[in-house]
């Protein structure tokens, strides 16, 4: 963890980068990003970029976002593992009582009735939703709504009252995109309706492209415990980017007939993976050791290993916030966050321990009864909140700075103090 603050010498411009900020709401349209990048909570491949960004215009802007998991369902689109946001947003019910949101950007958020009958859905952070027959209704209290019909993304709402509709054609895929009727994002295709690139934005902002390329994939099939090439699979295999970068690829399977993915261009990877699972294998140097939880929506504990035979580990016990990461050098930091109420998801402290023993906490963060930040220790300095907003920052028992704001919550005053409490 970076501190907020540099130390005592901190400028100008780094503090006010924390002026005012408050906690999301909504959708953050931020990529998915994982502890160990290319694999999830649930020790599973799991890779993602951003290959575009559809400018609407009025601080709109949509993330074109691709993924790729083992263990996804089918794209409409791209294929069997593929995800590709915002047109592959769903909502899946998992039992009974619960379900799964994959949200446009990607990011997994989970929803849930209280009881079997129940027609209200509540969700994590700020979420809740309502069924009404085949539609699914999910919104959150700042305003963001998405609609679903049969599970497929129908429609996103703004906080500012801007509405995004979802097209399909014949084929049941996304074709477009439309605001107020004026189409924003178009689903190019060959005379076999697959997808060949998107074209997207608005006249007043600028229109840009990504070419896409499809591809076959081997399908390995597991018969009685042996793992078979079963025949090959459409898949994406190329993007070329607005700028003209471009990302290929290219599946196969290695001499245990297990998947592996070759990322080249502008990114270079490579990826091996459980046929079975789903499960992360290899990561270029990195080996991966997975040990699964009895419940499989909990998360995994995740160790690797490189060449060297340094390790790491990662794992989020989710029901109490308690996440423990292990470092190469054998530095293990425990962080522990609010499991539930206005500030859910949010840290509440940072312990680390050395490879001897020793034991310091370096966060800690105080909140009121909103979910508004009231003091936060960082790594030496704490950092004093009014309204949300950065009171005071000391180090020491000495106030370094002071900050104050006009009625509209814009910063007024930085003062530098270095005067003892």
């Amino acid at each position: 963890m970076k501190p907020w603050l540099a130390t005592v010498g901190i400028s100008v411009a780094f503090l006010g980068g924390f002026v005012g900020a408050a906690r999301a709401c909504g959708i953050d349209w931020q990529v998915p990003v994982n502890h160990f990048d290319g694999v999830n909570e649930f020790g599973k491949l799991s890779y993602w970029r951003e290959i575009g960004e559809m400018d609407l215009g009025d601080d709109l802007k949509v993330p074109l976002v691709l993924g790729f998991n083992p263990t996804r369902r089918i794209s409409s689109a791209l294929g069997n593992g593929w995800f590709l946001g915002p047109m592959d947003a769903n909502l899946v019910q998992i039992n009974e009582n619960d379900f799964m949101l994959t949200q446009p950007d990607g990011i997994l958020r989970e929803f849930w009735k209280n009881n079997p009958t129940d027609t209200i859905l509540q969700g994590q952070g700020d979420w809740k939703g309502e069924i009404k027959g085949n539609s699914v209704t999910l919104w959150a209290q700042c305003g963001w709504k998405l609609v679903f019909s049969s599970g497929k993304i129908h429609s996103i709402a703004t906080p500012k009252g801007r509405v995004l509709d979802f097209v399909y054609g014949d084929n049941g895929k996304v074709s477009e995109i439309q605001e107020n009727g004026e189409t924003v994002l178009r689903v190019d295709g060959d005379q076999n309706g697959n997808i060949n690139g998107l074209t997207y934005g608005k006249k007043q902002v600028g229109i840009e492209h990504v070419g896409i390329d499809l591809g076959e994939r081997p399908r390995v099939d597991v018969i009685n415990g042996i793992d078979l090439v079963g025949g090959m699979e459409q898949s994406l295999h190329r993007v070329v980017i607005a700028d003209g970068t471009q990302e290929v690829y290219d599946f196969s399977v290695d001499d245990q007939i297990q998947p592996k993915l070759t990322v080249s261009g502008s990114n270079e990877r490579s990826f091996t993976w459980s046929p079975v699972t789903g499960q992360a294998l290899k990561d270029g140097e990195w080996t991966y050791s997975i040990h699964l939880d009895a419940d499989p929506y909990k998360n995994a504990r995740i160790e690797r290993a490189n060449a060297q035979k340094q390790r790491e580990y990662w794992y989020l016990d989710k029901a109490n916030g308690t996440e423990t990461t292990k470092g190469i050098d054998g530095t293990q930091y425990i962080t522990n966050r609010f499991a539930s109420g206005p500030v859910a998801g949010q840290i509440r402290n940072t312990e680390i321990i050395s490879p001897n023993g020793v034991r310091s906490t370096v966060y800690q963060a105080t909140y009121d009864e909103n979910g508004n930040r009231v003091r936060v220790f960082d790594h030496g300095l704490t950092v004093y909140y009014y309204q949300n907003k950065i009171a005071k920052v000391v180090k020491d028992n000495v106030t370094l700075w002071k900050l104050s704001y006009d009625d509209d919550g814009n910063l007024k005053s930085l003062v530098r103090v270095n005067k003892s409490e």
